[in-house]
């Protein structure tokens, strides 16, 4: 799912810094995140031991506010590497190099529908359903705006759903319209009042300026390519928030209490500078690594690999590992 790379562009070109620059407050970025010794033995000293609240979905957006809580300062750091003689060379279309070389943690999220909902599913039920239950509005305006952004996909996703279905309805009733010599020409919607109109030409307005803003920082850091078919994938990525938050609803609802919902974690890939990743390995490479088998258990499983089956259902029906192991 590309989606990801379209909302942590747009988030972490534009939305934390400008959140840092005026609420002094950063959600923590997993294991994008750096404690000092005094905030490591504050939260420690909080939770009587343990640093992290175990019952949060999202601890690391938990962490953010409670380090806030306590008058520590917090940063997101943005640092380029780019080597100054090449950096004119490498600067492209609306992509500078300094934008695209940030030090970053690298990492696969995930690339399919499913895993997608279940990982966006859990920030849901962490951000919004945990969140306003154990950090509540301050006396901070401008805190409490940041919380507000925070809390309101429980609302927008939805509705952002929602009214692309009826964008969608209303494109092919007037391309029906246009190309059809003898259709049904529907009653309109636009045909109203001069409030309705400037009303609609006033969103269209504010939608044009997020899809503008969305393939700016998108071509900031990937190139223009992406940041085009980032406007695509607005749509596939209104499906999975919808789905999300649709999932993380009926998780609530089914266990009563946002923090008795049970953690379910996606499992990362992460980028080798080598280029040799966990997905891309060897079966038996990884094997071997875990110290499951042997060296001559491996060269035993390929001599006598069983015909019509890959390695790992080879090496199961020989007892070499169990199913667990595999």
């Amino acid at each position: 799912s590309m989606t990801y790379i379209d909302e942590f562009s747009e988030l972490h070109g534009k939305d934390v810094p400008v959140r840092e620059a005026l609420a002094g407050q950063v959600p923590s970025a997993g294991v994008g995140t750096c404690f000092s010794r005094r905030a490591v033995t504050a939260l420690l000293a909080d939770g009587d031991g343990i640093a992290f609240d175990v019952q949060s979905l999202t601890e690391d957006y938990d962490i953010g506010f409670r380090l806030k809580e306590k008058g520590m300062t917090e940063i997101f750091v943005r640092f380029p590497v780019v080597d100054e003689a090449k950096e004119r060379e490498q600067r492209k279309f609306l992509q500078h190099a300094r934008t695209s070389n940030m030090i970053c943690v690298r990492e696969y999220f995930p690339d399919t529908f499913s895993t997608a909902v279940r990982q966006k599913s859990r920030w849901i039920i962490g951000i919004v359903f945990q969140g306003f239950k154990t950090h509540k509005w301050t006396s901070s305006l401008t805190l409490n705006y940041f919380l507000w952004r925070d809390r309101k996909g429980a609302i927008s996703n939805f509705v952002s759903f929602l009214a692309m279905l009826v964008m969608l309805q209303l494109l092919l009733l007037l391309a029906y319209e246009s190309l059809w010599p003898n259709a049904w020409h529907f009653l309109s919607i636009f045909s109203g009042s001069a409030w309705l109109m400037t009303l609609l030409w006033l969103n269209f307005g504010l939608m044009v300026n997020r899809i503008v803003q969305r393939v700016i920082f998108v071509t900031g850091y990937y190139g223009l390519t992406q940041g085009l078919l980032s406007v695509l994938r607005l749509f596939w990525g209104n499906l999975i928030n919808f789905m999300a938050n649709w999932r993380a609803l009926k998780q609530v609802l089914q266990h009563g209490d946002p923090r008795r919902v049970a953690w379910d974690k996606t499992t990362h890939d992460f980028p080798s500078v080598t280029g040799d990743t966990r997905s891309l390995r060897p079966l038996g490479q990884i094997l071997l690594e875990n110290q499951v088998i042997t060296e001559e258990q491996l060269d035993t499983a390929l001599r006598n690999r069983v015909e019509g089956l890959r390695l790992g259902g080879s090496m199961l029906m020989q007892g070499l590992i169990s199913a667990e192991q595999l």
